[in-house]
């Protein structure tokens, strides 16, 4: 069961990331705001990423992909909410960094799991790809479709009950308790926090 709902939610997070950028892209547009800030919009949801990635990292050893889960999810959708209650310039950056940090928290915690799972590894890999790219491939059909049809709103909407699913789908993981959470070696993490620089670990 575990199985398909990390395949289940990986595939909801990779629709919903796929299809929110254009349409963010195209409502931006609508709204007025230039070319070049519509690209610093896009830009906010690698950088935050990129920083913060390996941190999330270790979080996730730390508490379990659990707790992780659950904040990529609520984070998600409060970034989703957000942008349809006050639009604007500001509000779009903050909305695509939030995205940023919450899929990647989400991505980790969900790649953890797959690696932990027990069977045919290369299988269930390739398995939890190819989902991957399917919803790669019809989050922004679906996503533009419902924004040119009715709205952005609507297509936010959408996609915030898409995200909702996996919430609530997190509820059906079972034995999470024995989730394999491999602790660094003790000097290892000794060296590792002596190095405050993200550039350092990177």
């Amino acid at each position: 069961m575990n199985y398909y709902i990390i395949i289940l939610m990986n595939t909801i997070l990779i629709t919903t990331i796929t299809g929110i950028k254009p349409v963010v892209s195209l409502y931006a547009y609508s709204l007025g705001l230039s070319p070049q800030e519509i690209s610093m919009i896009i830009a906010s949801s690698a950088i935050c990423p990129a920083l913060l990635a390996l941190h999330i990292g270790k979080w996730i050893d730390h508490i379990g992909t659990r707790p992780m889960v659950i904040i990529g999810n609520v984070m998600y959708l409060i970034s989703l909410l957000i942008s349809v209650i006050f639009p604007s310039f500001f509000i779009f950056l903050i909305q695509l960094a939030m995205v940023g940090i919450a899929s990647t928290c989400l991505m980790l915690a969900l790649q953890k799991r797959i690696g932990n799972l027990r069977g045919d590894i290369d299988r269930t890999v390739a398995n939890y790809s190819l989902f991957g790219s399917v919803g790669a491939m019809i989050g922004p059909i679906i996503s533009s479709f419902l924004y040119d049809h009715y709205g952005y709103h609507i297509c936010i909407f959408f996609n915030m009950s898409l995200i909702a699913i996996a919430l609530f789908s997190e509820m059906g993981m079972r034995n999470l308790n024995e989730e394999n959470r491999q602790k660094t070696v003790q000097n290892q993490q000794l060296h590792l926090q002596s190095r405050e620089s993200i550039w350092t670990l990177m």
